[in-house]
């Protein structure tokens, strides 16, 4: 039997740019992310080559190692601003996995 045509319903892609240049989508849903987040995250933004270290490792690393990296670059740019306790950037994981979702799914 030759099959001549294809039934495909649906196709499942994972875009974490392997196939699509998607870095700068990530970097963007990633940015307004921490713009949503309260201080001192709000102010913080993320690059390509930060980003680009990171993908690959799943969403729930990606989001982790971001929250970690922005508290980071706050209390060494700013003084007078703690670092956040780990329970204090443990806390803010599931507002950011949200908005990360709103803001990743947008570029749909």
């Amino acid at each position: 039997m030759r099959l001549n045509q294809f039934d495909v319903d649906a196709a499942i892609v994972d875009l974490d740019g392997t196939m699509i240049d998607t870095l700068d989508d990530f970097c963007a849903a990633l940015n307004g992310m921490l713009a949503e987040l309260p201080a001192p995250f709000a102010t913080q933004r993320v690059d390509r080559q930060q980003v680009s270290n990171l993908v690959g490792k799943g969403s729930e690393h990606l989001i982790t190692c971001i929250l970690d990296l922005a508290d980071n670059k706050s209390s060494a740019t700013n003084s007078g601003v703690s670092k956040q306790s780990p329970d204090e950037v443990h806390a803010l994981y599931e507002q950011a996995w949200s908005s990360y979702q709103d803001k990743a799914t947008s570029f749909l």
